[in-house]
Formats: C-alpha cells, sequence, structure tokens
C-alpha cells in the first residue's frame, strides 16, 4: 500500500500493522470534500503513546483531540411537577429536582435544597417552606415559570466558567462566609448572594 500522497506521520509493516507516530502530527487546516471554502481544524496531543496501545487507544485519543466548536454539555432538570391550590402551589418532586441539577454533591444535599429554595423564592418574590420533599409556594405559578427559574439557577449557580461543564460540588467558604463551588477541573468560585429565609418544615393540612 502506497502511503507517499498522505500527511499523517504512520507507516506500515510486512505484517500489515499500522504504526503513527504522535509526535510529529501537528495542527493543521482539513479542507471539507463538499466545500473547498470550508475549513475544519484538527488539535492534535503531541504525547507520545504507550507501548502497547492498541486501535480502541488510537480511537480514544482521535475524539479526545478533535474540537468541536459551539458545542457545549447540557444539563436538563428534571421538569417540576406543581399542584395549584387556591393561592398555593406545591412543587412535589423538588427532591428530584435537586437531585438533577447538583450531580457533584451525591451525599447531602441539604444545603443545596436550602439555597436552591432561597433562590426559586427570590426570583418568584413570594414565601415559602418545605413540607417533607415538597416545596410549598405562597401563590400560584405554573410549572414553566419554576422549570426557566431552574434553567436561570443552573448557569449562574452551577455550571463552571472554566470549562463550562456540570460536576460542580457546593460548599460554604468559611473565609468570605459566603457559598461557593469546586468543579472538578480544579476551578473555584464565590456565588452571587442569595437571601436566606425561614424554610422551616411544616406539615401540610
Amino acid at each position: 500500500m502506497n502511503h507517499t500522497k498522505t500527511n499523517f506521520p504512520f507507516q506500515e509493516n510486512d505484517n500489515g500493522d499500522i504504526t503513527i507516530d504522535f509526535s510529529k502530527m501537528t495542527k493543521r487546516k482539513v479542507k471539507s470534500k463538499r466545500a473547498a471554502t470550508a475549513t475544519t481544524t484538527v488539535s492534535v496531543v503531541t504525547e507520545e503513546p504507550p507501548p502497547n496501545y492498541d486501535y480502541s487507544w488510537l480511537l480514544a485519543r482521535l475524539y479526545a483531540n478533535i474540537i468541536v466548536k459551539d458545542q457545549q454539555e447540557k444539563l436538563y432538570p428534571n421538569a417540576a411537577q406543581v399542584h395549584n391550590q387556591n393561592k398555593i402551589t406545591s412543587v412535589a418532586n423538588f427532591d428530584d429536582i435537586v437531585k438533577s441539577i447538583r450531580i457533584g454533591n451525591t451525599d447531602d444535599l441539604t444545603d443545596s435544597k436550602k439555597h436552591f429554595a432561597n433562590y426559586l423564592l427570590s426570583e418568584l418574590s413570594c414565601g415559602g417552606y418545605f413540607s417533607n420533599s415538597t416545596l410549598v409556594l405562597s401563590g400560584k405559578f405554573a410549572a414553566t415559570r419554576i422549570d426557566n427559574v431552574c434553567l436561570k439557577y443552573i448557569d449562574i449557580h452551577i455550571r463552571c466558567l472554566n470549562c463550562k461543564k456540570f460536576n460542580t460540588v457546593l460548599f460554604k467558604n468559611t473565609d468570605v462566609r459566603k457559598y461557593a463551588i469546586e468543579c472538578g477541573c480544579g476551578a473555584k468560585r464565590i456565588l452571587p448572594i442569595v437571601t436566606e429565609r425561614n424554610l422551616e418544615n411544616k406539615k401540610k393540612k
């Protein structure tokens, strides 16, 4: 097989095995076959492969080094299940919503529940309290409005500004006495202040 026309640094031995020299691979622009003017930038890591690398390792390296523009990870929270009665709105699956958005806090969600509940009450300009796993709001609100507030909360209080991912952990920064988040990439940041309210757990009538 003749590879003289390709720019990829690989060699084929007598057994048909292909060896790729990653140290010689650099960034380049690849022209699209469909549109001559369209170009795609490919970024390649120049680290040396392990001694016994195989096809799966090469494939993993390939996907790890392709940069796709305007493609960001998404986090979809559980849709709010609300029950309206008179001027009271009950979010029946409030605990499930918190679990779906606080994917970094897997052990204790007490602070996460309080923080999100206080943010929700502030955005809706209403009062509220916990009743077991249900959040009771003073006022009549549609589920779509609560969902929109949840998406806003994710962008402000969960998404890492460094890597744009959502696997962050909420904690209380004792130095400044404010809530903060820490991401798996190592980035930390102080969160905007959310007014804390009395969310005393009450029993439903």
